[in-house]
């Protein structure tokens, strides 16, 4: 029989197994950055820069180091938030970085509390009536969610909502939060309609599921409401999936923020990223990956606790 294994102890295995997946983003970025085989210091100073000025930089840098002491030397500076200098500007990449991390992490908080407010009421819609028209009709959401682009998507927001309306800016950030707000709706729509389909159809079947168990039947035989059988009943216990697939969209809607922010300029990580990219600054490029790869694990180790808190069975040991 499976052993209950204690929620601290849970939580401490999934810490170190994040901080284990997280040493080895650093250990993999690091390995690319050194394979590109750029020159640091003649990269920050330019082409024109004496070799002395060069030398002496790159060993104020320590790039003439071994690498295994160049990587060591490489973390230390991370645990102090030191992610390099810019080869194009010869500024801190954290500088550079803190400025476009705010933009991000609002529009995916955007973009899934949105995705959320479209998934639950067609998938109830769905649910109440398997295989009628609403359930039809959802299905036909979901299947052009999938198909559709990111970038085609936000285009044609641009030309049927923006443009016509002008409800909200073209492409741009704004200045204050009400502004950050307006510019950041139809890219979070963009992001919310992209991951929709799979929070509906993950949903749909764990709910379906869910409306045939016997405590459902045993409630319904009570009298129960059917609003109130699939909400306060079903509804929790269709959950863990749910959390799952937010989890592993959580990776694909970081990076899909690179596509989506530069359709509609916004002044975030993405597309900073291939700013950086046009520009060959690797320090920004790497340190932008490396950040969103965090971001990707800590999810995923949030979202592996939460399961646990709506389903008990998680925590049995094998």
């Amino acid at each position: 029989m499976p052993q209950t294994l204690p929620r601290w102890k849970r939580i401490g295995r999934g810490a170190l197994q994040m901080l284990v997946l997280m040493l080895g983003c650093t250990f993999l970025v690091f390995l690319l950055q050194s394979l590109s085989g750029r020159d640091p210091g003649r990269a920050i100073l330019g082409q024109y820069a004496t070799q002395e000025a060069v030398d002496e930089l790159n060993a104020k840098l320590g790039a003439d180091q071994p690498f295994f002491i160049q990587y060591v030397d490489f973390l230390g500076r991370l645990l102090q938030g030191d992610l390099g200098i810019s080869y194009y500007s010869a500024t801190p990449v954290s500088e550079i970085l803190a400025g476009r991390i705010a933009a991000t992490g609002l529009l995916l908080l955007m973009g899934f509390v949105l995705s959320l407010l479209i998934s639950l009421p067609l998938t109830m819609a769905a649910v109440r009536r398997p295989g009628g028209i609403a359930d039809s009709l959802v299905r036909l959401f979901t299947l052009a969610g999938t198909v559709m682009p990111a970038f085609w998507l936000g285009i044609l927001l641009i030309l049927l909502i923006a443009l016509p309306t002008g409800w909200f800016p073209v492409g741009g950030y704004g200045d204050t939060f009400a502004e950050h707000l307006r510019g950041l709706f139809l890219p979070a729509l963009t992001v919310a309609i992209g991951l929709a389909p799979v929070q509906i159809r993950t949903l749909r079947t764990s709910w379906l599921r869910s409306m045939g168990s016997p405590y459902v039947e045993a409630a319904r035989s009570r009298g129960v409401t059917q609003n109130r059988l699939m909400v306060a009943h079903a509804l929790p216990n269709s959950a863990v999936p749910l959390i799952a697939i937010v989890a592993v969209q959580a990776g694909w809607s970081i990076f899909t923020a690179v596509i989506v922010e530069n359709t509609f300029r916004i002044p975030g990580l993405g597309q900073g990223l291939i700013l950086a990219a046009n520009q060959s600054d690797f320090p920004v490029v790497n340190a932008t990956t490396l950040l969103m790869a965090f971001a990707v694990v800590i999810i995923s180790f949030v979202a592996d606790w939460m399961s646990t808190l709506f389903d008990p069975r998680l925590r049995t040991s094998r």
